[in-house]
Parts: C-alpha cells; sequence; structure tokens
C-alpha cells in the first residue's frame, strides 16, 4: 500500500495566498493599519483557518505561531467581515 505524504492544511492556505494573494482583499475597519503587512497577513491566515475550520482563535493562538488570542481576536474584529470576505473569494476566482 502506498504512504500519501500529509500535508497540513494550515501550509495548503499559505501557499494559496502566495499564489493568490487574498489576504490583500482584507481592510480594515479601523481608521488605520499600525502593523506590518506580513504581520496582519500571517494573523489573518491563523484566524481564517481557526474560524473556517471550527477549531477556534483559542486553540490556533495554543499552537507554535507566535501569536496570541488577543492578536487573533483583533484580526477577526477588525479585518474579518462579510464584505471582506466576500471581496477576496470574488478576487480569487
Amino acid at each position: 500500500m502506498r504512504q500519501w505524504p500529509m500535508t497540513n492544511l494550515l501550509d495548503v492556505l499559505k501557499e494559496t495566498d502566495l499564489i493568490l494573494s487574498f489576504t490583500d482583499n482584507f481592510k480594515t475597519v479601523a481608521s488605520h493599519e499600525r502593523l506590518d503587512r506580513f504581520t496582519i497577513q500571517k494573523r489573518l491566515i491563523l484566524a481564517l483557518f481557526g474560524l473556517g475550520t471550527n477549531t477556534g482563535l483559542k486553540r490556533v493562538s495554543a499552537g507554535n505561531h507566535g501569536e496570541s488570542y488577543s492578536d487573533l481576536l483583533y484580526i477577526r474584529r477588525k479585518f474579518i467581515n462579510k464584505d471582506n470576505l466576500r471581496n477576496a473569494i470574488s478576487h480569487s476566482c
């Protein structure tokens, strides 16, 4: 029986963003961004992973990613909304 290598779903999401740059469609609802785009991108991918897989932000923040629950919650509140999700989906197709 042939053994297939396991691919981490988080890696798939990261590679997809490298190809499609879908995280560029997530704009803040605040008046300006204080974080650099790389940090926002990393936290967006982790937050979207946690929400999309129903793992949750607390469990994702418990991993070895160096991001706290409050960091991911901030991204969830300021960047992840219905309009940004729709823009990311429509620009990625």
